[in-house]
């Protein structure tokens, strides 16, 4: 593959980092004023998330060469896999 998948790969990791974090800090914050036990849960899976987006990150980031000379399958596929779990997560709370 090209040098763009391995940007990918660390820009998706990143990105997953980013949205569950902020999500995370919103669901603390709501936590806080409502009392719903639910939301913390949330907003612990949420910081799960984030965390995991940094593992990801650096391991792609570690990994750019091999990503970029093809020895590595799927580089994509977990952190956009999880980056739809969290933004699924976000719906189903937006919509309660």
């Amino acid at each position: 593959m090209a040098q763009w998948m391995a940007d990918a790969a660390v820009g998706a990791a990143v990105l997953l980092a980013g949205v569950s974090l902020s999500l995370a800090v919103l669901g603390f914050l709501a936590w806080r004023r409502m009392g719903a036990g639910r939301l913390g849960l949330v907003a612990l899976a949420f910081l799960g998330f984030a965390v995991e987006g940094v593992i990801l990150a650096r391991d792609a980031y570690l990994q750019r060469a091999a990503i970029a000379a093809d020895e590595v399958a799927q580089p994509l596929l977990l952190p956009g896999l999880n980056l739809l779990i969290v933004l699924c997560l976000y719906v189903a709370v937006l919509k309660r």
